[in-house]
């Protein structure tokens, strides 16, 4: 049984258009997600594809407008008091900008304490010894539990948001792009504590972002979306290296590559349409080199290509 699940998940916002008039436009769209016990799962997609806001959703911080999540196969919204306070033990998230989720008035220990102290995880006394030993768990020293977040640079920042994360010994961690914001070589430290991190503890984890790199080097399954909709998933190995759908190529494409002499095809050069853009067909249709009549006016759903790979594209179709 997944250990939490997304089921045709929908979240829909009404914006205001140059004219003034109202529009709805859906941030997901019929979105379907689901994370093992101890199951390493990528997130990828352009600015805008729905990833934050499905990682926000999956915890709580966004009310779906339709679809429902699903924990240990129990529907999130029918958690009573008790049980919703347990899944908020089991998952945990880890936001993209650690001085942004760090109280800059409370000191790392005082942060971490926090928590340990709203969930009564351990008593009053230890806890100054538990907040030692999770800094010590991310690389950082117990001193440091008497500084301030702007007294770090961002990979320690970022360190003590995991830290934070890991005070509740969570089953699940959700990192919303972790190391976008970190120089290349401190990236490489805070992923492999992250990996490092689920094998000791048989952790799940969930991570959003747009570097294919990234999700290659940590997990074993990668979800492709854009525009609000999941359009290829299955094992990291299979979708980057024989990707199914236009979108996926073109991902890889844009990775720059020193020894490749001529650029693959791809539509990184093409502007993403906006969001509430209208129309049933695929939504990649107006920047996919082989969109046909049909991509145009038919959405195309998901389809198996292979062993645990799906993507969701009218040429898997007519190749099946």
């Amino acid at each position: 049984m997944p250990l939490l699940e997304a089921i045709d998940l929908t979240v829909r916002y009404t914006v205001r258009g140059a004219s003034g008039g109202q529009r709805d436009f859906n941030a997901l769209d019929g979105v379907s997600l689901s994370v093992a016990p101890g199951e390493r799962v990528g997130l990828v997609g352009e600015s805008g594809s729905g990833k934050t806001t499905l990682a926000k959703t999956l915890i709580g911080l966004e009310r779906p407008s339709g679809g429902r999540v699903q924990v240990d196969g129990q529907a999130f919204d029918t958690l009573d008091a008790g049980r919703l306070a347990q899944f908020r033990r089991q998952v945990q998230m880890v936001f993209q900008d650690p001085m942004g989720s760090l109280n800059p008035r409370l000191t790392v220990g005082a942060a971490i304490g926090e928590v340990l102290a709203v969930h009564k995880v351990v008593p009053r006394a230890e806890r100054s010894q538990r907040v030692a030993d999770l800094l010590a768990t991310v690389g950082l020293d117990a001193v440091y539990a008497g500084r301030y977040p702007h007294e770090f640079s961002g990979g320690q920042r970022q360190r003590i948001g995991i830290a934070r994360a890991l005070a509740l010994e969570p089953q699940l961690l959700i990192a919303d792009e972790p190391v976008s914001a970190l120089d290349v070589s401190v990236q490489a430290q805070v992923l492999n504590l992250l990996s490092d991190l689920c094998d000791a503890r048989h952790m799940a984890l969930l991570l959003v972002a747009h570097d294919l790199a990234v999700v290659n080097y940590v997990c074993r399954r990668v979800v492709v979306m854009y525009l609000g909709r999941v359009v290829e998933s299955g094992p990291v190995e299979r979708v980057f290296g024989t990707p199914a759908h236009p979108y996926t190529a073109a991902l890889r494409a844009a990775v720059p590559d020193p020894d490749r002499a001529v650029a693959r095809e791809g539509v990184e050069r093409e502007p993403q349409p906006e969001p509430q853009a209208p129309g049933a067909g695929c939504s990649f249709w107006p920047r996919c080199p082989h969109a046909e009549d049909r991509c145009r006016v038919s959405r195309p759903e998901l389809r198996p290509v292979g062993e645990r790979h799906a993507a969701a594209c009218w040429l898997v179709v007519a190749k099946a």
